[in-house]
């Protein structure tokens, strides 16, 4: 697998999303963006959150489960009715496509690694490029299916994130996950 093609896929299909979501009016809500992948590295999309609807599920005896949880964000919602882009995950197909192809193709623990990197890669160009244009205080992820291995979760975001957001990772981690 071509892993600097898949980097460069990767910035592509979230400027992509992020110019579509730009367009709609919850745009000025959104909070946080979270690159996510299947545990099996065969798909890939680029979920988010907003502030009505972070403060439309929170649970105050888990205060940062739904802000670091993307499988609980304002994306996770969005049905094929209201926006067929985001539910296809179209900015995504060709990175997904990808995945798929390759993904029985090398040793899987190399590949997993690579894979890693190259969202990690690909998330720090785009808050450096300003991509999300945003600012301060977004929270960025990258977080990968059925992983629940706290010290791996936090080495992956510390370096997408300003201090406050690292504590309150660290915090959920600790606490929440």
């Amino acid at each position: 697998m071509d892993y600097l093609k898949l980097k460069n896929d990767i910035i592509h299909s979230i400027a992509s999303l992020v110019e579509h979501i730009k367009e709609e009016e919850y745009w000025d809500e959104v909070i946080s963006f979270c690159l996510f992948t299947d545990e099996s590295l065969m798909s890939m999309s680029l979920l988010f959150n907003t502030t009505s609807h972070l403060n439309k599920v929170k649970d105050n005896n888990y205060p940062l489960t739904y802000k670091y949880s993307p499988s609980e964000w304002f994306s996770e919602t969005i049905c094929s009715d209201v926006d067929l882009f985001i539910y296809n995950n179209n900015a995504f197909s060709d990175v997904s496509a990808d995945l798929l192809a390759n993904s029985a193709k090398t040793d899987f623990d190399f590949h997993r690694k690579k894979v890693i990197a190259c969202c990690l890669e690909a998330m720090k160009s785009c808050i450096e490029k300003n991509i999300f244009n945003k600012s301060d205080g977004l929270i960025y992820l990258f977080m990968m299916s059925d992983c629940y291995e706290g010290d791996e979760i936090l080495s992956w975001n510390n370096d997408l994130n300003i201090g406050i957001v690292q504590k309150e990772l660290k915090q959920w981690v600790e606490k929440e996950l």
